[in-house]
C-alpha cells in the first residue's frame, strides 16, 4: 500500500510551511526546544481559524491513553483530529513500528499538524485530508483504535454518526477498539448546551446497533468521559 502522501491525500512537500535544519535537532534524536518553540510560533502565526478550546486541555491524558491501551506498533486512528494533540501523543506511544492516521477536512489545521510531525520526526503519523464520515482511505480490518474526540455529538447532530460508525467498524481489526471521548452530560460550558451533550448510555444506543459492544466508561477530567467499545461480528458491516 503506498503512504498516503504518494496517494495525495496529505500535503506535499512543496506546501510544507517550514523546513526543518540539522541544527534544529540534538544528536540523539530528541526534538530540539528551537523545534517545539518553531511549532508554537507557528500555531500562533497561523491563528487556526475555526480553532476553540481544545479537549486535550482538560482531561487526564495519562488515564485517557491508559485506557486506550496502545503497545508499540499498534494502528490508531484519530476520526476528527482537529489540531491533532491525540494524534501526537498517540504516535509518540507506539513507536515508529505502528501507524497513527489523523484525519479531518480542516487544512489549516492539518498544515501545522503535518509540520509539528515533520519537526519531531514521526513518520508513524499520518496526516490525512478526508471526510470522517465517508469512506477512508485506510484498509479495512487494519486498525486496532478508532478514536473520536468531543466529535461524536457533532456527527449524531449533523446526522452522519450512522456513516462513521460504519466506516469505524470496516477498518477494525476483529475485536478493535472504538473509543469516543465525550462531554459529560451537564447545563453549562465547557462544551455544548446540555441538549447536545450526550449521556454515555446516549452514545451506546448509537453505537451498539452498528457492530459494536461496550466495555466500560472512565471519567477522565471533571467534564470529560470515555466510553469504549469492542467492535464484534456484524453481518451487514461484512457482506
Amino acid at each position: 500500500m503506498p503512504s498516503l502522501c504518494q496517494a495525495g491525500f496529505c500535503r506535499p512537500p512543496s506546501e510544507r510551511l517550514h523546513e526543518t535544519s540539522s541544527e534544529e535537532r540534538s544528536t540523539d534524536g530528541e526534538v530540539d526546544s528551537v523545534v517545539v518553540c518553531r511549532v508554537e510560533e507557528l500555531r500562533m502565526e497561523k491563528q487556526l481559524p475555526g480553532a476553540g478550546m481544545s479537549s486535550f486541555d482538560l482531561i487526564h491524558v495519562q488515564i485517557l491513553f491508559e485506557r486506550l491501551c496502545l503497545a508499540k506498533g499498534s494502528t490508531f486512528v484519530d476520526l476528527g483530529c482537529g489540531r491533532g494533540e491525540y494524534a501526537i501523543e498517540a504516535a509518540l506511544r507506539i513507536g515508529e513500528k505502528g501507524i497513527a492516521y489523523a484525519i479531518d477536512l480542516w487544512e489549516d489545521g492539518l498544515v501545522v499538524l503535518a509540520t509539528e510531525a515533520e519537526f519531531r520526526d514521526l513518520p508513524q503519523l499520518r496526516v490525512v485530508a478526508a471526510d470522517i464520515c465517508s469512506t477512508l482511505p485506510v484498509d479495512g480490518a487494519s486498525i486496532d483504535v478508532c478514536f473520536a474526540a468531543v466529535v461524536f455529538h457533532d456527527l449524531v447532530q449533523e446526522g452522519c454518526a450512522e456513516s462513521m460508525l460504519e466506516e469505524a467498524h470496516r477498518i477494525l481489526k476483529p475485536h478493535g477498539r472504538l473509543a469516543i471521548l465525550e462531554f459529560k452530560k451537564f447545563d453549562g460550558h465547557p462544551g455544548p448546551p446540555i441538549s447536545v451533550k450526550l449521556s454515555p448510555d446516549q452514545v451506546e444506543q448509537i453505537v451498539a446497533p452498528h457492530g459494536f459492544a461496550r466495555n466500560e466508561v472512565t471519567e477522565v477530567g471533571p467534564y470529560n468521559y470515555l466510553i469504549t467499545f469492542e467492535s464484534v461480528f456484524h453481518a451487514a458491516a461484512n457482506d
